[in-house]
C-alpha cells in the first residue's frame, strides 16, 4: 500500500506475507509508517493493541477481510502442544 492511499479509519490488514495476518484500524498516518489498533487478538496481545506499520506491510482490508477471518478461525482450530 502507498502512503497516499492510507487514511484514518481505515480498515487494513496487516502482517508478513506467509504469517500472521490481521485486521486493524489505521489511527495515525505517518511519513513512512501507519499506526494501527487490532481489531482481533495478535500474537497472544489483546484486541486494541497498536503497533506501527510500515506501509508495504498494510493492505485494504475490503480485498482481505474475509481471507483474513478465515485465518483466525484456523488460528484457533490449531491444536496447542501441551506440556
Amino acid at each position: 500500500m502507498q502512503r497516499e492511499q492510507a487514511h484514518v479509519g481505515m480498515l487494513v490488514v496487516f502482517g508478513k506475507p506467509g504469517e500472521e495476518q490481521t485486521i486493524a484500524n489505521i489511527i495515525v498516518v505517518n511519513p513512512v509508517r501507519a499506526k494501527v489498533e487490532t481489531l482481533e487478538p495478535r500474537a497472544g496481545r489483546p484486541v486494541g493493541t497498536r503497533f506501527n506499520v510500515p506501509f508495504d506491510l498494510l493492505r485494504p482490508a475490503d480485498h482481505q477481510q474475509s481471507s483474513a477471518a478465515e485465518e483466525v478461525e484456523l488460528q484457533k482450530t490449531k491444536p496447542r502442544n501441551s506440556f
